[in-house]
């Protein structure tokens, strides 16, 4: 995980290469694989993550804010974490409420990408298991199991919404057997998985508002 190459004058870090094959997974998936064919749709979804992305990577000069004040340059490369990914949920979720067209499939097209994306990296990148009774768990299989039977679930009932909610909810657990909870790069406290269920939920009722 902490092998970095040279790719020119470059010093890539392998755990970016895996996050970046991830989500190129993911959106691929999306592109050529899933039944979400609205070009417009799968823009916005390609949009809110990359500025969920950049404000996960960039909030810090918000949320440590003493440090901005100090050295703004500091705070704009200070290591992401839970903070972040919170302020980026809500990014998204303001983006989502904020979008004129599909809501329903503009979160099924969320979720195919996630889905997809979390298991990708899981099984190049697999956590740490904690160890029980001389027992170490396979977290990263449990994650992988999480996000493919979510995105069965998904091809099956295109709910979306409903599933990015309770496939939250699911990867709390399986972070449960992590040595240290982690969204992709990002070590976060425990609860951040819920946090992005209530991102998840605060869109479902958004889709359930535009469908009155």
């Amino acid at each position: 995980m902490n092998e970095a190459w040279m790719i020119g004058p470059l010093l890539v870090q392998q755990a970016w290469l895996y996050v970046i094959a991830a989500f190129a997974a993911g959106f691929l998936y999306l592109h050529w694989v899933s039944p979400v064919d609205d070009k417009t749709v799968r823009e916005e979804v390609f949009s809110l993550f990359l500025y969920a992305l950049l404000v996960l990577f960039f909030g810090s000069i918000l949320t440590q804010w003493n440090v901005t004040m100090a050295d703004p340059l500091a705070a704009a490369v200070y290591p992401p974490g839970t903070g972040e990914i919170m302020l980026a949920v809500g990014v998204f979720v303001v983006l989502v409420f904020n979008f004129q067209g599909n809501t329903a499939l503009l979160l099924q097209g969320t979720s195919y990408v996630l889905f997809v994306s979390t298991a990708v990296y899981a099984f190049l990148a697999p956590p740490a298991g904690i160890q029980t009774a001389g027992f170490t768990h396979p977290a990263g299989l449990y994650i992988m199991a999480v996000s493919l039977f979510f995105l069965v679930l998904l091809h099956t009932y295109k709910q979306g919404a409903a599933f990015l909610v309770l496939w939250g909810l699911s990867m709390a657990a399986a972070h449960q057997a992590t040595v240290v909870t982690t969204f992709f790069l990002t070590p976060a406290a425990d609860y951040v998985y819920v946090v992005i269920s209530a991102g998840a939920l605060a869109g479902y009722w958004q889709q359930r508002r535009k469908a009155t």
